[in-house]
């Protein structure tokens, strides 16, 4: 479907109207869904590009099509270039959208998980537990992304041999869900 729609808005948009572009990305992922991993690095290699020509470097479609590039590269197991790319993604998020903004934190999440798949423990933990305050500063002490950040972290606090840290993590993230569900609920 994606590549039908790709076609089509080529032919009638453009190949670099914003649109286009973006359906370029999207059936870069799902190549990367469907398992085609060469389609979808070569893909996501030539939206980046087109993203940056096209929307310039500091666009955050620019940083999406960066990081989705990350994904493509690790789900190829070329893990060191996607680690590269998503370090200069947190950076640019940083420095363009601010230190409280969802891409930066999206963009830590992969870090740390990137990170953490390279062995990268202590780099893996840094930049999941940046994600859970800049997570916290958007949303407050109480959000399923949270929740989310903090089980993430728990993982790598375990692998890292820090059980006491991911048992507070988890705890954290416990009470996080108990806030959220009423007495009674099926959260409890």
């Amino acid at each position: 479907m994606y590549e039908r729609t790709l076609g089509d808005r080529e032919r009638v948009l453009g190949a670099d109207d914003p649109d286009t572009l973006l359906t370029r990305n999207n059936l870069a992922l799902a190549y990367r869904e469907a398992g085609r991993l060469d389609e979808a690095v070569s893909l996501s290699e030539k939206a980046l590009a087109d993203c940056e020509r096209v929307l310039g470097p500091d666009h955050v479609g620019t940083l999406i099509s960066e990081s989705n590039l990350a994904l493509a590269y690790r789900a190829a197991g070329r893990l060191e270039e996607a680690v590269v790319l998503l370090q200069r993604n947190v950076s640019t998020a940083e420095r363009v959208l601010g230190s409280s903004h969802p891409r930066l934190a999206e963009s830590l999440r992969r870090l740390g998980q990137g990170k953490g798949e390279s062995g990268d423990l202590a780099a893996a933990a840094a930049a999941l537990g940046r994600a859970v305050d800049v997570d916290t500063a958007i949303y407050g002490p109480a959000h399923a992304q949270i929740v989310a950040d903090l089980e993430l972290l728990a993982v790598v606090q375990e692998q890292q041999g820090n059980a006491d840290d991911a048992a507070a993590s988890r705890a954290h993230a416990q009470r996080i869900r108990e806030q959220k569900s009423p007495p009674g609920s099926a959260g409890e």
